[in-house]
């Protein structure tokens, strides 16, 4: 951010480096009737990687800079959450897809021998990707999911996936984790990507959660309740 020009700044008189660019401290979130950090905003809706941060960060200089295009229009969103729907709803497809291949590996039987039809097994793992997705809007209902209703959304999943792990390969993909600590000052939010050791199984906890960028990519609700930082 320091070495940006002045002329993508937004806030050039403020305290700290991101409000510098981005022009405020706090982002409006209209489905929470909330304000929220900035930065946390931003971070929960990638995998902490370095490439999604800079996908991230040059998808909302775009929307920045576009919106200095409009000074004059009242805009419907602020250019920081367009830029964040934008590379959160495609990092959520990146990731439904690869929710895709595992369950794929999940019901290819043992030994069988590999298609040679490349294009036959593409279009197979965008249909399951399109299946997962509808399965995803019409069952998941909020972001935040309590063990009950985690279990409740399990014994859908095998029915509309017979021989597949739903969850653990949401799990595995990073689009569904846990909420470790209670309390707004406390409660964070842990996904597999997280973790220092690979975790190959979804973990027992009482709230569970879908990751920022499968609520963009599928449209789920985001909860009344003060959003969960990412860790």
């Amino acid at each position: 951010i320091g070495r940006l020009p002045e002329s993508v700044l937004m806030g050039r008189s403020a305290s700290t480096p991101f409000a510098r660019w981005l022009g405020t401290e706090t982002v409006r979130i209209q489905s929470r009737s909330s304000d929220e950090n900035a930065v946390s905003y931003l971070l929960r809706h990638t995998r902490l990687l370095p490439r999604d941060l800079i996908r991230l960060g040059n998808e909302v200089a775009f929307h920045l800079y576009r919106a200095t295009w409009f000074e004059d229009i009242e805009l419907p969103h602020s250019p920081i959450v367009d830029g964040v729907h934008a590379l959160a709803s495609l990092i959520g497809e990146e990731l439904l897809k690869e929710c895709a291949l595992n369950l794929v590996g999940d019901t290819w039987p043992a030994g069988a021998v590999e298609p040679k039809d490349p294009a036959g097994i593409e279009a197979g793992i965008h249909s399951l990707r399109a299946r997962l997705r509808d399965f995803l809007r019409q069952q998941a209902g909020t972001e935040i999911l309590s063990r009950r209703r985690l279990e409740t959304l399990r014994r859908a999943a095998e029915d509309a996936f017979p021989g597949s792990d739903v969850l653990g390969a949401l799990w595995l993909s990073g689009l569904l984790g846990i909420v470790d600590g209670e309390g707004k000052k406390s409660a964070k939010a842990v996904f597999s990507f997280s973790l220092a050791a690979a975790a190959t199984e979804l973990p027992t906890k009482a709230k569970y959660i879908f990751h920022s960028s499968l609520i963009e990519a599928v449209g789920l609700r985001s909860s009344n309740q003060q959003a969960v930082p990412i860790t």
